[in-house]
């Protein structure tokens, strides 16, 4: 019977320099900063159904994904409105392009199709209120996504079992 060769480890064929460690289970993603300035909006301070309008300062600021890696659509709350902006990447180191940003908006609950759900809309008349802002490029970001930890993932699957339904058992 034939005698099998051990391999033996050559540190000189193992380039080091050549190698790059691979990460598993994550992932980066470029995030947009962009400043919507300084701009005067409308509130209605009253309490009843006579309108008290105030004048308002007020700026927005808009990321192009969240810290999930979720692209997003329309700015932070400010005043009791946002702007939903769209949107195109442009590809290479360049910042993403503004295509539209809507005028003052809330999100209301309204019953679609038997169901309720939270719409869009552009805020009340009565507020006499359709303000734009100009809008300036802060800065990019590369950033890596959230990972949610296994012992969390854990304890929520754990939680989700005690409190299940029991198979069976009708309440009401």
């Amino acid at each position: 019977m034939a005698r099998s060769k051990k391999a033996q480890f050559n540190a000189e064929e193992t380039n080091q320099d050549s190698q790059k460690r691979v990460f598993g289970n994550s992932f980066e993603f470029k995030s947009d900063l962009f400043k919507l300035e300084v701009a005067e909006c409308n509130l209605n301070k009253s309490w009843n159904d006579v309108p008290m309008l105030e004048s308002v300062d007020h700026v927005h600021f808009f990321h192009t994904y969240d810290s999930n890696g979720r692209k997003m659509a329309r700015t932070n709350i400010v005043a009791g409105h946002f702007h939903v902006i769209e949107y195109e990447e442009q590809g290479g180191d360049k910042p993403v392009k503004i295509i539209s940003v809507s005028g003052p908006m809330h999100e209301v609950k309204r019953r679609i199709m038997g169901r309720w759900q939270k719409v869009a809309e552009s805020i009340s008349e009565t507020l006499q209120d359709e303000h734009t802002h100009k809008i300036t490029y802060r800065r990019s970001e590369q950033v890596k996504a959230r990972q949610t930890s296994v012992q969390a993932a854990n304890m929520e699957a754990q939680e989700a079992n005690r409190t299940a339904a029991i198979s069976g058992i009708q309440i009401g």
